[in-house]
């Protein structure tokens, strides 16, 4: 399984693989509601329209697709010249923005299922894209140091960043989309004034790359994780550095922040998930369990819960307020998962580098029938201590012996 997106409201989930086909299933059931079939390569990856009722999807066979979702079929083929390496709508989904391996960024008008315009100009592999917050500029970073602005109603080249000195692994606006803060390879967080252009402030202090970046979500905070086994938090108004987390014994490879803004989870190469109180910047909890890289951790939208994947094979789903483990759910990829919550905190979506992706029912009593089906019997305690860990013990087939 290669990319996984939920529809806007969450009933839906479609995921795209290398057995050339994008599928879209059913959270409540987990039932397969369709196969989206005509690539003729390896789907990379998916995304719906903000209403919901278009799905794009790309492929290594040089296109992109938008399929009309109500009923199921396909509107076009969006035909590129290289590998689609990304894809994303603006917020109004009059657009969908395709990123090239070709070093080009084409716009492509939604309903006229035509190509708005091709944005050249990037001399190396496109390596990220987004959409600012209100859909009008677009930036894209590449392998070879510049980060581009693109005017989406002109199509125009508004301003090309480059004083990056080596590749730009992150690109993220702030929410209300007046700062763009950038990182990469050279050990820089980057932070530009979208309506000028300029370069405000270089954030400097890490002494590794800087592999990722976020803001808080009033974005009066960037917190920055880097493989020097920190994490950085910036004032972005003061344009200062106001803590260093350390803790972290190996490289630290994603941040996120809770839906509150007043705690941040970090995770790495140590295998730990660590949480952090962002006024206090105190180290309040360090989540052990898993016994390999931490590549993505996701808050639940209230707060509450917080899952985690790791390439020890398992994601594991944590009570924040409470420090601990909720429960183990295994048998994922070993190599790069990935996590996906459902808008409403309902259902996790968990996947790899494999060819398939899981649905969980974030509810422990829903866990305690899926146990009960699986094992035909009871747990022990031994078991249900492993899965369930901290949580007093229940029959997980209450109506057997």
């Amino acid at each position: 399984m290669l990319a996984v997106a939920f529809s806007p409201d969450g009933r839906t989930l479609a995921t795209a693989s290398a057995d050339r086909t994008a599928r879209r299933w059913d959270v409540a059931t987990g039932r397969e509601l369709d196969s989206l079939t005509g690539h003729g390569g390896w789907v990379t990856g998916v995304a719906y329209s903000p209403d919901g009722r278009t799905l794009a999807t790309s492929s290594d066979d040089l296109t992109a697709r938008l399929w009309d979702v109500t009923p199921q079929h396909e509107l076009v083929t969006l035909t590129d010249r290289d590998t689609v390496t990304g894809l994303g709508f603006s917020r109004d989904a009059r657009f969908l923005a395709t990123a090239g391996g070709d070093g080009t960024l084409r716009l492509w008008d939604v309903a006229a299922h035509r190509v708005s315009t091709t944005l050249g100009g990037h001399p190396a592999k496109v390596s990220a894209v987004t959409f600012s917050p209100d859909g009008r500029t677009v930036a894209a970073a590449d392998n070879d140091a510049t980060v581009r602005l693109w005017d989406v109603a002109t199509h125009r080249e508004l301003a090309a960043l480059q004083r990056h000195a080596g590749p730009v692994r992150s690109v993220a606006f702030s929410p209300d989309g007046r700062i763009l803060a950038t990182s990469g390879d050279d050990r820089t967080v980057r932070l530009w004034d979208v309506g000028t252009r300029d370069q405000v402030a270089v954030l400097t202090g890490h002494t590794d790359r800087v592999g990722g970046a976020t803001f808080s979500p009033d974005g009066r905070i960037l917190a920055t994780a880097s493989d020097d086994r920190t994490v950085r938090l910036w004032d972005v108004a003061g344009r200062r550095q106001v803590a260093i987390l350390s803790g972290h014994t190996d490289k630290v490879s994603v941040v996120a922040f809770g839906p509150d803004g007043r705690t941040l989870a970090t995770a790495g190469e140590d295998a730990t998930v660590r949480l952090w109180d962002v006024a206090t910047h105190r180290e309040v909890a360090t989540l052990t369990g898993h016994t390999g890289w931490v590549w993505a951790v996701a808050f639940s939208p209230d707060g509450r819960t917080l899952a985690t994947a790791a390439d020890d094979g398992t994601v594991r789903v944590w009570d924040v307020a409470a420090r601990r483990q909720l429960a183990v759910i295994g048998g994922h990829s070993d190599t790069a998962p990935r996590l996906a919550l459902s808008p409403d905190g309902r259902v996790l979506a968990a996947t790899g580098t494999g060819t398939t992706v899981r649905l969980w029912d974030m509810n422990v009593l829903s866990w305690r029938r899926q146990l009960c089906d699986l094992a035909g019997r009871n747990l022990t305690r031994v078991e249900w201590e492993e899965f369930l860990r901290g949580r007093p013990y229940q029959k997980t087939c209450p109506d057997r012996a």
